[in-house]
Formats: C-alpha cells, sequence, structure tokens
C-alpha cells in the first residue's frame, strides 16, 4: 500500500467540540454537552445514541475541512462496542413491565447505525463498512480505507468512537464519550496535506494520550491526531490488545 494524505479532520469529546479543543490548543466550553447535529435531519436523530451524535458531529467536520461531496464519498465507521447503551437498554425492556422493545430504540441499536444516520442525512448510495475489533478497531478501519484508496477510490472518510459503557460493564472499563473522523485522499489537496503510511503490525503499546483516555478502546485516534498536529515525521501506535499491535507513521508536509 502506499501512504495517503488527510484532507480534513474531527474531533469531539464533551466540552471540546473540535480537534484543536480535544488537543488542548482549542477553545473549550463546558456547556458543550452535546454534539452538533444541526446539519443532520432532527427526525433522523431522534432516540440515537450518543457514539451516532458524535460520530455524525466529527463526519460532518471532517468532510467540510476536506471539501468534498458527502453524497459520493466512501466510509469505514469503527467501534469497540458500538451501540452498548441502546443494546443494554433494550435488555432492560425485555425484563421490565410487558417485554416489549420500542421499534425506534431496535432500528438505532444496530452496529452500523452511524454509518446508515450519515447515509441517509447525506443521500449517500456509496460502500460503507462499520467493523468492531476492539482496541484494534481504529487500525483497521485505517488499514480498510487504504485498500478502498489503492483501488483507486479518490478519498474515503474514516470515523471512530466509543461511549462510556452502561453501568453493568463498568467493570471492563471507565472513560469519556470520544470520536473522531478523517478523510483521506490519494493526491495531496490543495497547497498539500500531511501523509500517512501503511498501517503495519507493530508490538509496542500506545502513547501519547490524556489519562482520562488511558483504557479507552480508541484512545489512538487521539495520538493520530496529535502527531498529524506536529510538524516532524512520527510513528503513530493506533492500537494494541492480546500482544498485536498496530501502527503507521505520519510524515512531513507533502505537496502535489
Amino acid at each position: 500500500m502506499t501512504t495517503s494524505t488527510v484532507w480534513g479532520q474531527g474531533a469531539w469529546m464533551v466540552g471540546r467540540p473540535s480537534v484543536a479543543a480535544v488537543l488542548g490548543d482549542g477553545e473549550q466550553d463546558a456547556a458543550e454537552t452535546e454534539p452538533d447535529v444541526s446539519t443532520y435531519p432532527s427526525r433522523l436523530m431522534r432516540a440515537t445514541s450518543v457514539l451516532t451524535r458524535m460520530s455524525a458531529h466529527v463526519a460532518a467536520q471532517a468532510i467540510t475541512a476536506a471539501g468534498v461531496d458527502p453524497s459520493t464519498i466512501q466510509s469505514v465507521f469503527g467501534s469497540a462496542f458500538g451501540e452498548i447503551a441502546i443494546a443494554i437498554e433494550q435488555l432492560e425492556m425485555m425484563v421490565t413491565d410487558d417485554g416489549r422493545i420500542s421499534p425506534l430504540t431496535f432500528c438505532n441499536s444496530v452496529h452500523n447505525t452511524s454509518a446508515g444516520v450519515f447515509s441517509v442525512a447525506k443521500e449517500n448510495h456509496s460502500m460503507s463498512t462499520s467493523l468492531a475489533a476492539g482496541e484494534l478497531s481504529l487500525g483497521y478501519a485505517l488499514l480498510e480505507a487504504q485498500a478502498l484508496l489503492d483501488s483507486g477510490v479518490p478519498h474515503v472518510l474514516v470515523v471512530v468512537g466509543d461511549e462510556p459503557l452502561p453501568e453493568p460493564l463498568h467493570s471492563l472499563g471507565r472513560w469519556p464519550a470520544f470520536a473522531a473522523a478523517w478523510v483521506l485522499g490519494r493526491e495531496a489537496p490543495p497547497g498539500g496535506g500531511r501523509s500517512i503510511g501503511p498501517v503495519h503490525d507493530i508490538a509496542a503499546p500506545i502513547s501519547d494520550t490524556p489519562a482520562e483516555l488511558d483504557d479507552h478502546p480508541c484512545r489512538g485516534a487521539y495520538a493520530l491526531l496529535s502527531a498529524l498536529h506536529q510538524p516532524e515525521t512520527k510513528s503513530v501506535v493506533l492500537g494494541a490488545e492480546d500482544g498485536q499491535g498496530l501502527a503507521l507513521s505520519v510524515y512531513a508536509e507533502k505537496t502535489q
């Protein structure tokens, strides 16, 4: 696989609605407790999870920054736990009252809910992949995107994220809601852009992440955002699990 170029990025955490804010270089707003999904139909966003809303938010950020057409771009969505909060909510519905599950809740519970919401909202009929690979979800999402670019696709949207685990699963880890997105291209954008090398195996843990994301399954996304924010070439560990790790290199600015 060849190198690809970053055309646009997006990121969101509570109180930090942009890449700069997430990295600590932009304005933070404690009142920003919900992702901005104003560019999506309100009916479509009804009863969606934090994961779906923040995925929609960062996807819109990255596409706007890249200046690409949201109706034609192919996409890859990655999440270790997916719609886990809604899944737990449905299980609780099954054992309370009449045992019925809300149809609206059910339609928002599948692992590709975020991809579906994006597709419907942007009238996008292009191929989309939704995957879950634990802490390797980011690495495999980027690997999938790089394979699409190598096949001739001009741009690919990559979105990753996970929301906090609901109470019955707190023993698995506690982390804040966090999502990030990138638009990757085969060629450099006008004026040039940072490039990333192929995803490859590595035996190393993730580093350069804040303490609040120590347990987050997509914390490698923070490391990638941070590396892209710096001018030098750097190797970034995207995820590590059961002795397997995935990484890539971020290179200095690439021009056409």
